[in-house]
């Protein structure tokens, strides 16, 4: 049998808890990569910015959450704005970024590997609303068997309008 940790903490915990932030840092930087990739399709980069994505929320009710969410926060709205600072902070453990503009938080839900992410396939801005068409990326081959929920950030920067969110595969 696997003794406790000197705080009373089982050490297979803390080994798979190890584990998953090794994990979550190499596929949080693999995330980033492809979001590197995005001009080739065209997309206006001033109209987004990626402000962060990863695979494990640091709060773990986000992170057991099997359901999908797309939510939105604008900046000129004081309540979205502590919305999204809570949220942010709940996701990444890290203080929130300033922001102005539109930010949209997409969290896929627990998936039972790595090597899921959220790929942004294209962005329409006309008068009355911002179109964003986001993608999910599947594991291709071999994937690390762990529990992830992955989310990216995305800052339309200066954008006041409705975001209509369509999810591709």
């Amino acid at each position: 049998m696997i003794s406790n940790s000197a705080e009373g903490v089982p050490m297979y915990r803390i080994v798979f808890l190890m584990f998953l932030l090794l994990l979550s840092g190499c596929a949080t930087e693999h995330a980033v990569m492809k979001d590197d990739n995005m001009s080739n399709r065209n997309i206006s980069e001033n109209i987004y910015q990626v402000i962060k994505s990863g695979t494990v929320p640091h709060d773990e009710a986000l992170y057991t959450s099997r359901e999908s969410a797309y939510l939105v926060f604008r900046s000129d709205r004081p309540e979205e704005l502590d919305q999204f600072r809570t949220l942010y902070t709940k996701l990444t453990a890290e203080a929130p970024p300033h922001v102005e503009g539109t930010v949209v938080v997409a969290m896929m839900g627990e998936r039972k590997s790595g090597g899921y992410s959220f790929r942004i396939d294209d962005i329409r801005d006309d008068a009355e609303r911002i179109t964003l068409k986001i993608g999910i990326d599947r594991p291709e081959g071999l994937a690390t068997m762990a529990l992830t929920n992955p989310y990216v950030v995305i800052l339309l920067p200066e954008h006041y309008k409705e975001v209509k969110i369509i999810e591709a595969e």
